[in-house]
């Protein structure tokens, strides 16, 4: 959850000068999301820069990715992950698809508590909505002249 936790984070003040009244206001930056999908779809960056070594650390998704602090009574499903093995320059993907994993000609049953390797760079969760609550929201600071 940290990741989401640094990506909603509103950051320093900022001086802003009003397009409309040309008055001088501190606004805090952040960001939002609007509408959420219903496949929500996270990328790790694992490559650096051209010529790097590929990061391997370890990031742990849970099956179930509770956003609750970001959107109320809403939760994400893990379904999907692609790993890639090797470097920038070559390298070879699989991919696991609701416990499923998929190596070329290879398709093997595993466990849930193994979909996720310091491999993965891809990760695939599905919108779950809770009881009695819409899936769209909207918080976006505004700024009212004088």
């Amino acid at each position: 959850m940290y990741c989401f936790e640094e990506l909603f984070k509103d950051e320093s003040p900022q001086d802003y000068v009003c397009y409309n009244c040309q008055s001088k206001v501190s606004l805090n930056s952040s960001f939002g999301i609007k509408k959420w999908p219903i496949i929500l779809i996270i990328q790790l960056l694992r490559f650096s820069a051209f010529d790097m070594p590929k990061m391997n650390k370890m990031v742990s998704c849970p099956i179930t990715l509770e956003l609750e602090k970001f959107i109320p009574k809403t939760n994400y499903n893990l379904f999907g992950v692609i790993s890639h093995y090797g470097t920038l320059k070559y390298g070879h993907f699989k991919a696991t698809v609701n416990w499923y994993k998929f190596d070329d000609n290879s398709v093997k049953k595993i466990a849930p508590n193994n979909i996720i390797t310091s491999n993965a760079f891809v990760f695939f969760t599905k919108f779950r909505v809770k009881k009695n609550h819409s899936s769209s929201f909207s918080i976006w600071p505004t700024h009212q002249c004088l």
